[in-house]
C-alpha cells in the first residue's frame, strides 16, 4: 500500500505524463460491472488500489480522465453490499475495515469539497443508497424478548437481522465504539453531510430526518428493556448494549444536523424543530432512568443529547438523580454557564428567568399536613441536583449579579434551618463569604447544641444529614473556591475556631459525640490549610488553634493508625452511643482498624502538612472544670510548679484509670521506647496532649514523608524535623516529657525511613519526589548539627548516620554536600557566637562529620566523589569568568579576572579549615587506612577508575596515592579553562548573529578511529574537555536544533573513547564521564544508556575482556603448537592486553555508578542489569588472556552485587529476572576454570597485586554471601504459582539444563566455584609477591570424597572444567582417577572436546600445519622417533662412525642415501649451487678443526680461510666474508675447537648493516648434548616471552654437522667472568662501576638490572638442565627466579616430553640415573603454587649461601685469579 500512495503522490505532480500509470492502477480496481451485479468479492490488492484512485482524486479532482470517478462513484454505489460479509476478504478484521472506511470516505468528502460536480454526483448517489438502505427505519419498539433474542440470536449467527445490533462484527469509527454494520449508512451521511449540504436533495434531507427520528424512538422502548428479560448477561451482554448505544449516538448526531437545514420562520419547521427537540430531551431523559445509566457510552449518549440543545438542558438536569454525578452533571454545568454567557450580553431576562426558575425550586416542597408523630418528608433528588448545579453556577459564571441573584435564597434557607440546604456555595466575594460562614457556623453550633435534649429524640433524619454531610460538605465547598490570601486567611482562623467549639462543646456534652461533630469538619479544615505554610513565623493565637485542633482529634481517635503493625480489623460502629470509653478510643486511635469515615483520615493527615509544632508554651486554657479541665502547659509540665500536678490530674483526666489509659496508649504510639511506669508523673491531659504531639509529627511523615507545605523550592526548612526537634528545644522539661518527646523524634523517623523504603521501586516523577524528600531531611539534619543543645546535636548525628547507612545515595547528594561543606566553616548563630566553647564543639563536629561523609562516599564511589567534590568548590554553574587558582599549604585563594555579569552566581570559596581536611584524604592502591573490608574502592579497576577520573597523570598500571584536594584542583583549574574557552566563544558568536550549534567543529577524528591510527592522549583529552564543557553550558536550552546537536555530542563523548577502546582513551572518557554526571546528575541515565550501548557492540565486535579468538589468548596461542595443544595461530594485531586494560578502566566507573544510584534509580539500574545479562549470555564470550583475570572476575562481582539487589525493595518486582541472571553469573565464573591456568606478567608488580586482589575480592564476596536455604525451598516447591526460576526439580533449568534439584546443586557449584577462586586467588598472589610468607598457607584441605564431588559437579556443568581441574592438581591421584571415569563413561558426548583426547586415545599431532622452523627445531626428537619401525624393532641411526647398525636396519639405512640424493635432484641450479658450496665450505671449515689437531697450538692459526654463504646456525644470517685474522683456536687439551668471526647480514632486513657473528667449530666433541640444552633453554624463553616476563634467555645456535662434529654460535657482545677477572682487579661491583659507572647512575642501574634478569633466567634453566661445567654465577634475584620457575611448571609436560624423546639418543645426560623422572621431580609438581615459590627461593639462598659456590669460588680465585 504504501507504495501505490508514494506512486500517486508522484503522479499528482504531474498527472498528463503519467497518464499510463493512472490507467495501470484503475486497472488494478475492481471492475465497476462486478460492484453492480449484487455481492462481490474484492481482495485486499483491490482495496489498495481503489483507496489510490480516492487519493489521487481527493489532490486532483479536475482530472480529465473519466475512468478515476467514475470506479470511484461505482464502488461508493456499492456500500450497501459490503453489509454482507463475503464482500470482504478473508480475515479481513474490523479494525481493518473501520480504517479502509476512514480514509475512502475521507478522500471522497475532500474529492467532493473540491469539486461541485462530483459532489452533485455522490450526493446523487447517497440518495440511492438511503433507499436501498430502508431496513434503517425498523419498527419502534419490539418486545423486549423479541428485541432480547435478537440481541442473543446475534452472537451465534453471522447473518444480517433487520435490527441494528443483531452483527455480531462490528465497525470501530473514530474510536467511538463499536458500530453496527446497518449504522454505516447514518456513519456515511455524517461524514459528508458538511461539505454537500448544499447540493443534497431537500426529498433525501426529508428521508434521513424521518429515519433518525424512528431510530430515536425505538431508543426510548430499548433504554426501558431490563437486566432479566435478556438471554444473554455479563460482559457479552455489555459488549451488546455499548454496540446499540453507540448507534444511537451516531443517529442523535444525525437528527441535530438536519435541524439545522431547516427554516425557522416556518411554521412547519418549528413544528418538526420543537417535535425533535422534545423527543431529543425524552430519549436524554430515559438514558437517566436506564438500568445502563452508569455505562460510559450512556453517559456519552446523554452528553452528546445535551450539547447540542443549550435552552432546553435546564429541563432536563431537574431529573437528574443525586447519584447520577460525573460527566453528565459537568455536562449540564458547562451547558448552563454557556447558556449564561450567551445570552448576558444580549437580552438578560430569559437568563434572569431561567436561573430563578432553578432557583425557586430550592423551596418547592410537596404538601403534607403537620400532623404529630409524621416527619418532613427528604428533598426530592430533582431540589438537590438543581440547588447543587446553582452552587457551581455561583463560582463558575464569576459575575456578581448571578452571585447576588443566587445568594440570598441560600441564606433564606440558612436562617430557617433548612436541612435541604446544602453547603455547596463557594462564595468569591467577601459579602457573601461573611454572611455565608457565620449563618453556616451558627446553624452548625445550634445543631451540637441539640444533642441529647428531648428534642432531638424526635429530629427528622435529615437533621442528621445536614450535620454530617450538608453544613461540612458546605465549609468544604467555601474553602476550595476562596483564592484571596485574605480571605482564606480569615476563614482558617474561623474554621480553625469553630473546631475548637465544637470540640469544646462535644466534650461538654456526653464525651461520646466529639467525634461525629468534628470529623465532618476535617476536609474543609484540611483544604484551608493545604496552602498554609507552617514553617514560617504563626500567630500564638493561631498556634493555639492548632494545639486545640489537634488535642481534640487525639481525644477522640480521629488520626489515623501509627502503630507499625495493626490489630486485627473489626468493624466499629460509627452512631454517637456505640464508641466506648475514652480509654478504648485513645488505644484503638494508635494500633487501629480506624473508626470512621476515611475522608476523616485523609483529611487528618493533609492537616498535619500545615500544621505547625504545637506550642509547649500555648496549650489552651480552658474555662470550665469538666472533664479534662485545660491548664497551662508550660507550668505544668516544668519542674517549677510540681505542686499543681495533682490538682490537674483529678480536674483533667477524671480518675486515675482514664490516665493510665491515656499513657498505655501514648507508650503503644512511640513504639515501647517509654514504658507506661516511666511515666507516672505525666497525668492524663499531658499524656493526651503528647499523644497529640505524636499523632501530629508521625502522621507528617507517613502522610508525605514529612514535607511541610510550602513554595516549589526543596529547602531544609520545608523538612517536617524542623517541627520535631522544636519540641526539645523548650527549656525546663519534666524528665519523662522529654523521654517521651525524644522517643517521638525517633518514631517520626522511623516513620520517614518506612515511608522511604516503601517507595523505592518506583520511577519517574515519583522517584524525584522520593529523592527530593531524602535530600530535604538530610540537608535539614545537617544544619541542626550546628543546635546549641548537646542532646539535639547527638540526636541529630544518630539520625543522619542512620539515614547515611539506610540511603547512601544521599553521600553523592550536591545539596547535600554543600549543605555540609558550607556548614563546616559558617559562623554558628548569631545568638550564639560569643560563645568559643560552643563554636569549637560545633566545627570540630562538623570536621568529624565532614572527613567520615567523603571518606564514606569515597570508599563506595570514588569517581563520583571526586567529581562532586570538584565542582563543589572549582566550578561556576553559570559563570563566564575566568578563574583563577593558587594553592599553598594553608589557604586557597580564588581569583576572578574580568566583569561578572549580572545574574553570575558564585561559590563561597572554602576557609582553610576545609582544605585542611581534605588534605588529609588520599586514595591509591596502596594500604589505606581510611576504609577497610570489601567496600567498592578496594576493587582495583574501580581505584583505577578513580585514578583516571582525578584527572592526575598517573600511569594506572602502576601504585599510585593521590591527594584528593590537590589531584582535583588540577583537574578543576583544566575544566574551568574550558568553560571559561566555551563562555567566551558563545559571547562573542552571540555577538555576532549566534552561536551554531552544530558539533562538526570538534576534532573527534572518526574516520582516523575508524582506520585504527594511533589518536594522541593530550589532543583527545582536549578535545573531549572542550566538547563537555560546551555540552554542560547548552543544558538550559530548548531548541530543537539544540537538543538533536548536543544528543548527538553526548552521543560521541560516550562511544569515542569506547571505540577506541585503549586504556589511555578510556582514561579520558572516564575523566569526562565523571565530569558530566557530577555537573548535571539529570545527565545520568541519559550518559549510562550510551555506555552500555557502548559496552554491548564491544561484544559483538570481540573487544577487549570479549576477544575470545584464540589467538587473543595470550601465552597459550603463542605457545601453539610446540608447548601448547592446538593449531598455530596468526597474532593478533592489536596488543588484546591494552584494550583488556581499557574495558577494566570502564568497569571500575560502572562499578562506582551502580553504587551511586543502586538506591535511587530504578531506570539506571535496569540499564545496568541489561548490560549485565549481554556479557553474561551464553555461549560464553569472554577473553582467555589471564591478564584478564581480574577484570573478569570485578565483571562477575559487579554481577552478583547487582544481583543483591533483589534484597532492595526498588527490584522486588524484578527477583525472578535477577534470579536467572545470578545463575548466568555462576556459570560465567565456572567458565574461565574451563582452561588451564596461565601466567601472564606486565613487569609491573602493582598489575600482578591487584589481578590478585580482584580475585580475593571476588572470593570474599562468595564466602559473605548469604545463601537462604529456606527461602530456596519454599520457592523450590513451586510457590508463587511456578513463578520461581527455583521450581525446577527434575525439570530443564534455562542455564542449567537438565536437574534433579535446584536447591541442592546450587550450593555444590557455589562450593565448586569458591574452591576455584581460592585457588585461582592464591596462584595469583604467589605470583604477584613471589617471596611470602615461608609458611604453606595456600594447600587446600580437601578430602577425596569432596574432590570427587567437585569433579562430577564440574562435569555436569561443563566437562571441560572437570578436564581443567584435573590439570590444575595434577598431583591429585582421586580427582584424575574420577575425571577418568567420568571421561570413559561420556565419550560420545566429549567427544568433540580436544581436552579429553588424553584420557582416552594417544594425541598424534599432523607436522604438515605446522610452522617449518617448528619442525626443524624438533628434529633431533623427530629423528630419534625414527628407531622404532611400525612393528616396534628398534631401528636405530648410528651416532658415530664407530656404531655398526644391527641387521633389522640395514634396509632402513641403504634408502636414506636415495633420499637424500633425490632432494638434491630436486633442486634447480642455482640452489644446487648453493648447496654444494655451503657445504663444501663448511665441511672444510669444520674439518680445520681436525687437520689442525696434530699441528702445535702456535701454527693452528695459518690454515683458516673464509668464504661467502649462510651460516647454518642461523640460515637467516647471511655470510658477508670472514674476519681472516679473527680465526682463534681455543684451548682444550684433548679436541681442538676453533672459533672464527663473520661478517653477516639479516636476510630480511638491512643488506648494509654487516655485523660480526663469530662461530665455534668443533671435532671431537658430540654437539646433541648442547643441542638439547638449548632447547630446553629455548622453551624456556619462549614461555618467559608469552607470559611477559622480563627475563633474558639467549639460546645461540648449535648444529651437529656429523658424528662428534659441529657448528656453535658464540653470544655476541659478551665477556665471560674469567675473562673479566683476567683483565681486571676487582669482583663483579668494581668491574661494573668501571665499565658503567658510579653507583645510581643511569648506565650502572641498567646495566644491573640486566645482569639481573639475564641471571635469573638462566638460575631457572640451570635449576632444571643441572649443568656441571659452569663457573661462578649464582646471583639471583629472588623475585624473578620464583616467577620463571612458576611460569616453567605451567608447561613441564612440554620440556618434560621434548627431553624424554631423546633417551634413547645415547647422550651422556641419559647415561646413569633417571634423568627424566629427576627432571620431573625437580618441577615439583606436588606442590601448591606458593609451596613451589617457597622451594625456589630456598634453592636461591641455598645457592648463594652453600660452603661449595664459596669453595669454587676459591679455588677460582687461586688458580685464575678471579675474584668473587
Amino acid at each position: 500500500m504504501e507504495s501505490l500512495v508514494e506512486l500517486c503522490d508522484l503522479i499528482v505532480q504531474n498527472p498528463a505524463q503519467f497518464h499510463e500509470k493512472i490507467a495501470w492502477i484503475c486497472s488494478r480496481c475492481p471492475p465497476a460491472e462486478s460492484l453492480l451485479i449484487g455481492s462481490p468479492m474484492v481482495s485486499r490488492s483491490q482495496l489498495h488500489a481503489i483507496l489510490a484512485v480516492a487519493r489521487f482524486l481527493s489532490k486532483c479532482p479536475n482530472s480529465d480522465q473519466e475512468t478515476p470517478k467514475s470506479l470511484l462513484l461505482a464502488f461508493y454505489r456499492s456500500i450497501p453490499s459490503s453489509f454482507n460479509l463475503n464482500f470482504w476478504p478473508q480475515a479481513f478484521s474490523s479494525e481493518a475495515i473501520s480504517s479502509f472506511y476512514n480514509d475512502f470516505l475521507n478522500y471522497i468528502s475532500k474529492a467532493a469539497e473540491l469539486s461541485p460536480d462530483f459532489a452533485t454526483d455522490v450526493a446523487g448517489f447517497t440518495g440511492k443508497f438511503f433507499a436501498q438502505s430502508s431496513p434503517l427505519s425498523v419498527n419502534h419498539y419490539q418486545s423486549p424478548g423479541v428485541e432480547a433474542s435478537i440481541v442473543s440470536a446475534d452472537s451465534s449467527s453471522s447473518t444480517t437481522s433487520k435490527d441494528d445490533v443483531s452483527s455480531s462484527r462490528g465497525i470501530v469509527v473514530n474510536g467511538g465504539g463499536s458500530i453496527a454494520w446497518k449504522s454505516n449508512g447514518i456513519y456515511l451521511v455524517l461524514l459528508l453531510l458538511d461539505s454537500m449540504m448544499v447540493v443534497i436533495d431537500p426529498q433525501l434531507m426529508e428521508q434521513v430526518r424521518g429515519i433518525a427520528k424512528e431510530q430515536l424512538q425505538s431508543m426510548l422502548a430499548f433504554l426501558k428493556i431490563r437486566k432479566r428479560d435478556w438471554s444473554e448477561q455479563g460482559q457479552l451482554l455489555k459488549v451488546r448494549i455499548n454496540k446499540k448505544l453507540s448507534v444511537y449516538q451516531a443517529v442523535a448526531r444525525l437528527q441535530i444536523r438536519t435541524l439545522a437545514s431547516l427554516d425557522t420562520e416556518g411554521k412547519s419547521s418549528k413544528r418538526l424543530l420543537h417535535g425533535a427537540l422534545a423527543l431529543l430531551i425524552e430519549a436524554a431523559e430515559a438514558c437517566l432512568f436506564s438500568v445502563w445509566r452508569k455505562l460510559r457510552a450512556c453517559e456519552e449518549l446523554f452528553g452528546c443529547l445535551l450539547s447540542e440543545f443549550l435552552k432546553q438542558l435546564s429541563l432536563v438536569v431537574a431529573d437528574t438523580s443525586a447519584s447520577s454525578q460525573g460527566s453528565m452533571f459537568e455536562s449540564v454545568l458547562k451547558t448552563c454557564c454557556d447558556i449564561i454567557e450567551f445570552g448576558w450580553p444580549k437580552d438578560r431576562s430569559p437568563v434572569d428567568t431561567f436561573i430563578m426558575g432553578l432557583a425557586t425550586s430550592i423551596r418547592e416542597r410537596n404538601d403534607y399536613e403537620e400532623e404529630d408523630g409524621k416527619e418532613k418528608p427528604a428533598a426530592p433528588p430533582f431540589q438537590l441536583n438543581v440547588i447543587r448545579l446553582l452552587a457551581e453556577l455561583n463560582v463558575s459564571v464569576k459575575k456578581t449579579e448571578v452571585v447576588d441573584m443566587i445568594l440570598p435564597l441560600f441564606i433564606e434557607s440558612l436562617e430557617e434551618g433548612d436541612a435541604s440546604t446544602p453547603g455547596l456555595l463557594r462564595p468569591s466575594f467577601e459579602k457573601s463569604y461573611r454572611e455565608a460562614v457565620v449563618l453556616m457556623t451558627r446553624s452548625y453550633l445550634s445543631k451540637l447544641a441539640s444533642v441529647g435534649s428531648a428534642e432531638s429524640k424526635t429530629q427528622a433524619p435529615e437533621a442528621t444529614t445536614e450535620r454530617i454531610e450538608t453544613l461540612p460538605a458546605g465549609f468544604l465547598s467555601i474553602a476550595r473556591g476562596i483564592a484571596c490570601n485574605k480571605l482564606r486567611s480569615d476563614y482558617r482562623h474561623r474554621l480553625l475556631s469553630l473546631c475548637s467549639d465544637v470540640g469544646l462543646a462535644a466534650e461538654s456534652q456526653s464525651g461520646r459525640s466529639g467525634a461525629d461533630f468534628l470529623g465532618p469538619l476535617l476536609p474543609a479544615v484540611a483544604e484551608i490549610c493545604s496552602d498554609f505554610e507552617p514553617s514560617v513565623n504563626v500567630e500564638p493565637s493561631l498556634l493555639k488553634l492548632f494545639s486545640n485542633l489537634w488535642f481534640y482529634i487525639a481525644l477522640f481517635g480521629l488520626a489515623p493508625p501509627i502503630q507499625k503493625t495493626q490489630t486485627t480489623t473489626k468493624s466499629v460502629s460509627t452512631t454517637l452511643n456505640s464508641v466506648g470509653s475514652m480509654g478504648t478510643i485513645a488505644l484503638q486511635a494508635v494500633g487501629g482498624p480506624y473508626m470512621w469515615n476515611s475522608l476523616w483520615s485523609s483529611a487528618v493527615q493533609r492537616i498535619s502538612q500545615g500544621t505547625p509544632p504545637l506550642g509547649l508554651v500555648s496549650f489552651p486554657l480552658r474555662k470550665n472544670a469538666g472533664s479534662y479541665t485545660a491548664f497551662q502547659f508550660t507550668s505544668t509540665f516544668s519542674n517549677e510548679n510540681k505542686s499543681c500536678r495533682s490538682e490537674h490530674e483529678s480536674a483533667g483526666s477524671g480518675n486515675e484509670k482514664a490516665a493510665v489509659s491515656q499513657r498505655t496508649a501514648l507508650s503503644a504510639a512511640l513504639g515501647g521506647r517509654v514504658e507506661v511506669s516511666a511515666m507516672s508523673t505525666i497525668s492524663g491531659v499531658k499524656a493526651t496532649y503528647l499523644l497529640a504531639v505524636a499523632f501530629l509529627e508521625i502522621i507528617r511523615f507517613s502522610s508525605n514523608g514529612g514535607i511541610l507545605n510550602g513554595g516549589p523550592g526543596s529547602t531544609a526548612s520545608r523538612s517536617a524535623f524542623s517541627c520535631v526537634f522544636e519540641y526539645l528545644r523548650s527549656p525546663n522539661l519534666m524528665p519523662a516529657v522529654s523521654q517521651c518527646l525524644t522517643a517521638i523524634v525517633h518514631r517520626a523517623f522511623e516513620t520517614a525511613i518506612t515511608w522511604l523504603e516503601d517507595r523505592a521501586s518506583e520511577t519517574g516523577s515519583e522517584a524525584e519526589v522520593r529523592e527530593s524528600t531524602l535530600s530535604i531531611h538530610a540537608c535539614f539534619l545537617i544544619k541542626n548539627l550546628s543546635q546549641r543543645d548537646e542532646h539535639v546535636r547527638d540526636i541529630s548525628v544518630s539520625l543522619l548516620t542512620q539515614l547515611r547507612d539506610r540511603f547512601p545515595q544521599i553521600l553523592w547528594n550536591s545539596s547535600c554536600l554543600d549543605s555540609l561543606l558550607l556548614s563546616m566553616h559558617n559562623d554558628p548563630p548569631s545568638t550564639v557566637v560569643n560563645d568559643p566553647a560552643y563554636v569549637a564543639n560545633v566545627r570540630s563536629l562538623y570536621q568529624k562529620i565532614v572527613r567520615e561523609w567523603i571518606i564514606v562516599s569515597l570508599s563506595h564511589a570514588p569517581c563520583t566523589s571526586q567529581g562532586l567534590l570538584q565542582v563543589y568548590f572549582f566550578l561556576d554553574q553559570e559563570s563566564s569568568l575566568v578563574i583563577a587558582f593558587s594553592f599553598d599549604s594553608s589557604f586557597l585563594s580564588l581569583s576572578i579576572v574580568g566583569t561578572p555579569s549580572a545574574n553570575t552566581w558564585q561559590r563561597t570559596q572554602p576557609t582553610a579549615d576545609v582544605v585542611s581536611l581534605l588534605s588529609e584524604i588520599r586514595i591509591g592502591t596502596g594500604k589505606n587506612d581510611c576504609w577497610i573490608g570489601t567496600k567498592t574502592a578496594n576493587i582495583p579497576a574501580v581505584m583505577a577508575a578513580a585514578a583516571a577520573a582525578s584527572g592526575g597523570n598517573l600511569k594506572l598500571t602502576d601504585a599510585f596515592n593521590l591527594e584528593v584536594l590537590g589531584t582535583g584542583m588540577v583537574s578543576a583549574t583544566a575544566k574551568c579553562n574550558h568553560t571559561g574557552e566555551i563562555a567566551g566563544m558563545r559571547r562573542f558568536f552571540e555577538g555576532i548573529g549566534g552561536l551554531n550549534q552544530s558539533t562538526g567543529g570538534l576534532n573527534l577524528d572518526l574516520p582516523v578511529l575508524e582506520k585504527g591510527e594511533e589518536v594522541d592522549k593530550s589532543t583527545f583529552r582536549e578535545t573531549c574537555s572542550q566538547a563537555t564543557a560546551l555540552l554542560l553550558s547548552n543544558l538550559d536550552s530548548d531548541s530543537k536544533s539544540n537538543t538533536e546537536s548536543f544528543s548527538q555530542l553526548l552521543r560521541l563523548l560516550c562511544w569515542c573513547p569506547a571505540y577506541i577502546t585503549t586504556s589511555d582513551a578510556v582514561e579520558t572518557g572516564v575523566y569526562i564521564w565523571t565530569w558530566l554526571v557530577s555537573a548535571a546528575p539529570q545527565l545520568g541515565s541519559l550518559v549510562l544508556a550510551e555506555l552500555v550501548d557502548a559496552w554491548l557492540w564491544t561484544i559483538d565486535t570481540k573487544r577487549g575482556i570479549f576477544a575470545s579468538d584464540i589467538r587473543c589468548s595470550g601465552p597459550s596461542a603463542k605457545l601453539r603448537p610446540h608447548l601448547a595443544p592446538g593449531e598455530p595461530e596468526l597474532q593478533p594485531e592489536k596488543d588484546p592486553v591494552e584494550q583488556i586494560m581499557a574495558h577494566r578502566l570502564w568497569l571500575g566507573f560502572l562499578i562506582d555508578r551502580f553504587e551511586v544510584v543502586r538506591h535511587d534509580s530504578v531506570e539506571q539500574l535496569l540499564l545496568l542489569g541489561r548490560m549485565l545479562q549481554g556479557t553474561t549470555k551464553l555461549p560464553w564470550n569472554f577473553s582467555r588472556h589471564p591478564a584478564a583475570t581480574g577484570t573478569f572476575f570485578t565483571i562477575m562481582l559487579f554481577g552478583l552485587k547487582f544481583c543483591s539487589c533483589q534484597t532492595q525493595g526498588n527490584l522486588q518486582n524484578f527477583k525472578s529476572g535477577l534470579q536467572l541472571l545470578e545463575d548466568r553469573i555462576y556459570r560465567a565464573s565456572l567458565g574461565w576454570f574451563a582452561h588451564e591456568p596461565e601466567w601472564f606478567d606486565l613487569n609491573n608488580n602493582n598489575f600482578a597485586q591487584s589481578e590478585a586482589q580482584s580475585v580475593s575480592v571476588f572470593v570474599h564476596h562468595l564466602l559473605n554471601e548469604r545463601v537462604e536455604t529456606a527461602q530456596l525451598d519454599r520457592e523450590s516447591t513451586g510457590l508463587d504459582n511456578g513463578s520461581s526460576l527455583h521450581d525446577v526439580k527434575d525439570q530443564y533449568h534455562p542455564v542449567w539444563g537438565q536437574m534433579e534439584n535446584y536447591t541442592v546443586g546450587r550450593e555444590k557449584r557455589r562450593q565448586l566455584l569458591l574452591m576455584l577462586c581460592q585457588h585461582e586467588a592464591d596462584r595469583l598472589e604467589v605470583w604477584a609477591q613471589p617471596v611470602g610468607p615461608k609458611e604453606n598457607t595456600s594447600r587446600l584441605k580437601i578430602n577425596s570424597e569432596k574432590w570427587i564431588e567437585f569433579a562430577r559437579t564440574a562435569f555436569s556443568v561443563d566437562p571441560r572444567i572437570a578436564l581443567s581441574l584435573a590439570a590444575r592438581f595434577p598431583a591429585n591421584s582421586a580427582l584424575k582417577t574420577e575425571t577418568t571415569q567420568l571421561v570413559q563413561s561420556h565419550i560420545l558426548e566429549i567427544r568433540s572436546i580436544p581436552e579429553a583426547l588424553p584420557y582416552f586415545v594417544t594425541r598424534r599431532r599432523v607436522l604438515e600445519s605446522y610452522p617449518p622452523e617448528r619442525v626443524t627445531f624438533f628434529m633431533p626428537q623427530l629423528v630419534q622417533a625414527l628407531r622404532y619401525d611400525e612393528g616396534g624393532e628398534e631401528t636405530c641411526v648410528p651416532e658415530s662412525e664407530k656404531d655398526a647398525p644391527p641387521a633389522t636396519n640395514n634396509s632402513f639405512q641403504a634408502l636414506l642415501p636415495v633420499v637424500r640424493q633425490r632432494i638434491i635432484d630436486g633442486f634447480n641450479s642455482k640452489a644446487l649451487d648453493v648447496f654444494q658450496r655451503e657445504f663444501d665450505f663448511f665441511d672444510k671449515v669444520t674439518s680445520i678443526s681436525g687437520v689442525l689437531y696434530p699441528i702445535p697450538k702456535e701454527e693452528r692459526r695459518a690454515g683458516i680461510k673464509g668464504d661467502d654463504l649462510y651460516l647454518p646456525t642461523a640460515p637467516n644470517k647471511l655470510v658477508r666474508g670472514i674476519q681472516v685474522d679473527s680465526g682463534i683456536p681455543l684451548q682444550s687439551a684433548a679436541k681442538v675447537p676453533i672459533m672464527i668471526t663473520f661478517n653477516v647480514v639479516d636476510r630480511d632486513g638491512d643488506r648494509k648493516d654487516v655485523k660480526p657473528q663469530a662461530c665455534i667449530f668443533k671435532v671431537g666433541d658430540d654437539c646433541r648434548q648442547d643441542v638439547l640444552a638449548l632447547q630446553v633453554i629455548s622453551l624456556l624463553k619462549d614461555i618467559f616471552e608469552a607470559v611477559g616476563l622480563n627475563l633474558y634467555l639467549f639460546p645461540y645456535g648449535v648444529l651437529p654437522t656429523g658424528p662428534e662434529r659441529g657448528i656453535i654460535e658464540v653470544v655476541p657482545n659478551s665477556r665471560s667472568r674469567s675473562q673479566m677477572g683476567e683483565t681486571t682487579d676487582g669482583g663483579l661491583y668494581e668491574i661494573f662501576q668501571q665499565d658503567f659507572g658510579p653507583v645510581g647512575s643511569p648506565s650502572f642501574e641498567a646495566a644491573r638490572e640486566n645482569f639481573l634478569i639475564s641471571s635469573a633466567g638462566y638460575a631457572v634453566a640451570s635449576l632444571l638442565l643441572q649443568p656441571k661445567d659452569r663457573h661462578n654465577g649464582n646471583l639471583l634475584f629472588d623475585n624473578l627466579c620464583v616467577k620463571g620457575y612458576l611460569a616453567a611448571r605451567r608447561y613441564m609436560d612440554g620440556i618434560i616430553n621434548t627431553v624424554a624423546l631423546m633417551m634413547d639418543s645415547g647422550l651422556p645426560c641419559f647415561s646413569r640415573g633417571d634423568p627424566i623422572g629427576n627432571l620431573r621431580k625437580r618441577f615439583h609438581p606436588e606442590m601448591s603454587e606458593r609451596e613451589a615459590a617457597n622451594f625456589m627461593i630456598r634453592i636461591c639462598t641455598d645457592a648463594y649461601n652453600k660452603w661449595t659456590t664459596a669453595g669454587y669460588d676459591l679455588i677460582q680465585y687461586l688458580q685464575q685469579g678471579i675474584e668473587k
